[in-house]
Parts: C-alpha cells; sequence; structure tokens
C-alpha cells in the first residue's frame, strides 16, 4: 500500500490520491473444448484421488471376461495389469550393439499427455471450457450494464475527485487566494466519494491495514493433501484380535478335554452340562459345507459377478430416515436437450472454421 502522487506541468499543483493496492492481473486462460475440458478434468481427479480406480476397471473388465470366456480380453487385461503392476528395474548389461525395440514400446513413454503433471489447481489456473467463458463474457456485460444503470454513482465519483484535485491545488497569486477564500465551500472537499461506500449500503468488510495486507501476502498458500483420502495403515488393531482368537481356541481346547472325562464312579464328568466360557455358553458353528444335497451357507473366492445393489429396507415412520430422491425426468430431459444443443453448436463451429481454413488454402 502507498501513497499515489501524481506530477503535474504547474510546479504549484500537487494531486495526492488514496492508498493503492497492486494486485496481479487475470491471467489468460486458455479456452478447450467442453469434452476435452471434462477428459482430461476426470484424468487428474481420478489420478491425484483415486488412483487405484483403473486397477479396480480393469479387475472388473477381467472378471466380466472371464464370465464370457474371452480368452483373448483376458490376455490383453492381464498385460495391462502386469504393467500398471510396479517391479524393480534389473540393471542390464553392457553391449555395444543396439537391440531393436517394438516401435509401440518406445513411443508409450514419449507421448505422453501435456497435463499429466498439472495438479488440479494448476489445470484450472491456466484452462477453462467454453461455457465457462461464456459465463465470463455474460458476466463483464452483467457488470457494463450495472454502471451504466448506475451511472450517476460513477460521475460523482469522478466529481468528487476533480474537486479533490482543485482543492489541494496552491494559488498562483495572492489576488486567487482572496478569490478562492471568497468561493470556499462550508463542505469538505477533500472527502473522498466511494460509490455504494459502507455509510448507505451494506459494507463488504474493512479495508486490509498495511501489515494485514503484508500478512496475508506472506501467508502459505493452500496445499491439497492426495494422501489424506486413503488410509496410510490398517485402522483395524490385529495383534488384539489375534491374541483375543489364540484366547479362544485354548479355552475351547481345555474344554473339549474335560467333557470327555471319566469321573471315579465310572460316569462321564459333565455329560449333560454345556461347556461354558466365564459363564457363557457356547453356539453351534454353522458348517461351510452342511451337506452333499444342501446349499453351502458361505462360498470363498473371488466374486463372479457384477454385484447388484439392493432395494431399501422399509423403515417405520417413527424411525429417521434419509434418501436421495432420483433426478426427476423433466430435468434429465434439459440436460439431455442442451447437451444436444451444446454438440450441435460445436460442430457448426467446426465446419465453419473448416470451410474458412478451405477457402483461404
Amino acid at each position: 500500500m502507498a501513497n499515489e502522487v501524481v506530477a503535474s506541468k504547474d510546479k504549484n499543483v500537487l494531486a495526492v490520491s488514496g492508498p493503492v493496492y497492486t494486485t496481479n492481473t487475470k491471467i489468460k486462460q486458455k479456452i478447450l473444448d467442453e469434452e476435452e475440458y471434462l477428459t482430461i478434468l476426470e484424468k487428474i481427479v481420478e489420478r491425484d484421488f483415486y488412483p487405484e480406480l483403473t486397477k479396480l476397471k480393469l479387475r472388473l473388465h477381467y472378471l466380466n471376461a472371464l464370465e464370457t470366456d474371452d480368452v483373448e480380453k483376458l490376455r490383453e487385461i492381464q498385460l495391462q495389469l502386469e504393467r500398471e503392476t510396479p517391479c524393480a528395474e534389473r540393471k542390464e548389461t553392457p553391449r555395444t550393439f543396439d537391440i531393436k525395440v517394438k516401435e509401440e514400446d518406445s513411443l508409450s513413454n514419449i507421448d505422453k499427455d501435456k497435463n499429466q503433471k498439472l495438479s488440479l489447481d494448476s489445470f484450472l489456473l491456466k484452462n477453462t471450457s467454453e461455457d465457462n467463458a461464456s459465463f465470463e463474457k455474460i458476466m463483464e456485460i452483467t457488470r457494463k450494464k450495472h454502471r451504466e444503470k448506475y451511472a450517476w454513482l460513477f460521475e460523482k465519483q469522478e466529481e468528487q475527485e476533480a474537486r479533490e484535485i482543485l482543492a489541494l491545488t496552491l494559488p498562483k497569486s495572492n489576488e486567487e487566494q482572496l478569490k478562492a477564500l471568497e468561493n470556499l465551500s462550508s463542505n469538505v472537499e477533500t472527502w473522498k466519494y466511494v460509490p455504494c461506500n459502507a455509510l448507505m449500503y451494506t459494507p463488504d468488510g474493512v479495508d486490509l491495514s498495511l501489515e494485514e495486507f503484508i500478512k496475508k501476502k506472506g501467508e502459505a498458500q493452500q496445499v491439497i493433501r492426495h494422501e489424506n483420502t486413503r488410509f496410510k495403515s490398517d485402522p483395524f488393531d490385529s495383534a488384539a484380535s489375534h491374541a483375543s482368537l489364540v484366547r479362544a481356541t485354548q479355552d475351547l481346547s481345555s474344554l473339549r478335554k474335560k467333557t470327555g472325562k471319566v469321573g471315579v464312579d465310572g460316569h462321564l464328568e459333565h455329560q449333560n452340562v454345556t461347556p461354558t466360557v466365564q459363564g457363557y455358553g457356547f453356539v453351534a458353528t454353522p458348517s461351510p459345507a452342511p451337506g452333499v444335497d444342501a446349499s453351502p451357507l458361505m462360498t470363498w473366492g473371488e466374486i463372479e459377478g457384477t454385484p447388484l445393489r439392493l432395494d431399501a429396507t422399509p423403515l417405520s415412520n417413527n424411525v429417521p430416515s434419509f434418501k436421495i430422491p432420483e433426478p426427476p425426468r423433466r430435468e434429465m430431459l434439459a440436460h439431455s436437450l442442451a447437451e444436444k444443443a451444446s454438440k450441435q453448436h460445436r460442430e457448426k463451429r467446426k465446419k465453419a472454421f473448416a470451410a474458412a481454413t478451405a477457402s483461404l488454402l
């Protein structure tokens, strides 16, 4: 913040304006096609926030191909999974001759997306979509109309600034000084006029002081921690669960030994008594394979099909619940019409650009 001094041709004139805060100019953004903008945005979000999504998709395709016995698809997905899995690089044997490598493998690491190393904030700062650019133009027109509608406010500001400069001007002679004293107004001429001032309008906030402005500029910018969206370690206490399982197994084995013991009278001890642990009896354990004809209670292995979403469990009226309503048909139709119109508009622009290029050639 600094007071700006404006020099004049007249040595007796000195114009001093109010505090000036220097801000960065707006960065010129590159306007991308709507589909290209959304595609790159989805890739960046998936890379930074959901890095495992690609492997999960490949695994789903693998299960679908396994269900349909598509051998070619299985081989292709297996190669992709091996390519995605990181491995330690082996040192190559020194040689004095060159080995021909497949063109696809050599170009796979060269032809990378130029936006691959950009973060989400950097991409949004440097690029924008056609819809966002159109909206920004509409907002510029709206601000211009606002200034035209309240032109009298901004005109008064210019008049007040002109009177302030005259009030700070030093008279050239004694006669002009006397004349200035006669025409002296009772108003405060050096009072700075601000359109939509805080006295007559709702204030937006107090202006920053010099110390606050410097402190705000020196503060560290916000940083997105992508690793905070994932667990860094196992959230469950595996040691405690393992100890409880071992203790339960030992108690069960000791009870089994006591159940088959014969007493001094020749009868089995605890024959009609259910074994207990700390006063609690055991419950029959379900068998994974109850019989040949019966259906198993549980299965082991991987899911062979795509999981399906189950319907919501009906609840009583007294129980609080939350449910996301389905989008109305009118809204879905509006989205489809808007997307169709936007696609037609882009195709017309491409055809017009191609025709103009052909005519120039």
